[in-house]
């Protein structure tokens, strides 16, 4: 997980503790086990973090709607969590190129 900005040790932790907690559904693997969350930035001026998430591709094609919804699932538990634990920042999600 990369830190685009210069996050305080607390705040680091703090989100490597939300990447461990929150669980993939489909798999029940942490998304930090799963190495979803590719970077962060913190846009202190704005109070929003954005989060760079890379999507875990299927080859199957049975699986792509199925692995879509159980991805934006996973994604919403993700921000729910930052939310919580971020309440004064506004969190953005977005996909990582």
């Amino acid at each position: 997980m990369n830190m685009t900005r210069e996050l305080s040790g607390e705040m680091q932790e703090a989100l490597g503790a939300v990447l461990a907690r929150v669980i993939d559904p489909v798999t029940g693997i942490s998304i930090a086990r799963l190495g979803l969350v590719e970077r962060f930035r913190l846009q202190p001026e704005r109070r929003r973090l954005l989060v760079f998430c890379r999507r875990i591709a299927t080859h199957h094609a049975c699986c792509i709607v199925f692995d879509a919804l159980a991805f934006e699932d996973t994604l919403e538990r993700l921000r729910a969590e930052l939310g919580t634990t971020f309440p004064d920042l506004t969190v953005h999600l977005r996909l990582a190129e």
